[in-house]
């Protein structure tokens, strides 16, 4: 069996690893995104390294990969390791130096019922279980937010967790709203000849229209456009 050193986002200050069993069919190298679980939570992690024996007994399995290919290339993965090693610094900050903008998005978790209303009473569940289903069967797949809110009784998250065990809930993940959006710059041509063009220059100077005048001027001696601001 293969294992993985991740990089984990748990925002506590780890300069350390943490190990990680790869899960078989799940095709994993070095710079690859994952969800892992990290005590009660599961957060997202950057592969640091596959390695053949786990820096400790019985690691458990990452959880999912995401995407198909890896967010950061192997040079910047160790780029943030002698970072992180230099300055003393948590290893997943050096990490996210090197991730794309918007990767660092909340993990939401859902969950969705594996069983139909009519196998509930075959399924001989605790009354704690049976709630949870139940509300899983009448609204679909569910954030784990959302059910710790709707369904008032103690213990809701150890609930979900064994009835993910039993194989009668499945978990899959999503990501919130990315926190920056792509950048767009408008852009302005000409849409016409350069000789009609500086006919209307010298119209435009000539009805004492000067600032059109230079406008349009601008676009003749740019023949690739500019910028709207500019």
């Amino acid at each position: 069996m293969a294992f993985v050193e991740v990089a984990v986002n748990s925002g506590l200050p780890h300069r350390q690893t943490f190990s990680y069993a790869v899960p078989p069919g799940m095709p994993l190298q070095a710079g690859d995104a994952v969800f892992v679980p990290f005590g009660r939570r599961y957060l997202q992690g950057i592969v640091m390294d596959i390695v053949e024996v786990a820096s400790f007994a019985d690691p458990k399995p990452v959880d999912a990969r995401m995407g198909d290919r890896p967010v950061i290339s192997g040079a910047h993965v160790e780029l943030a390791q002698w970072v992180a090693d230099y300055y003393l610094a948590p290893l997943f900050s050096a990490v996210a130096l090197m991730l794309p903008p918007g990767f660092e998005r909340k993990p939401l978790t859902y969950y969705e019922s594996l069983l139909r209303a009519d196998e509930l009473d075959g399924a001989r569940l605790p009354p704690r279980q049976r709630a949870v289903l139940e509300y899983l069967i009448e609204h679909g797949m569910t954030e784990a937010k959302e059910i710790e809110r709707d369904v008032k009784q103690k213990g809701v998250v150890a609930t979900i967790g064994q009835l993910v065990q039993r194989g009668l809930v499945q978990r899959t993940y999503g990501l919130a709203r990315p926190s920056v959006r792509a950048k767009t710059t408008r852009y302005v041509s000409l849409r016409t000849s350069h000789e009609r063009a500086s006919a209307a220059v010298e119209a435009l100077t000539a009805e004492r229209k000067g600032r059109l005048a230079k406008a349009l001027q601008l676009l003749i001696e740019a023949p690739s456009g500019l910028p709207a601001s500019e």
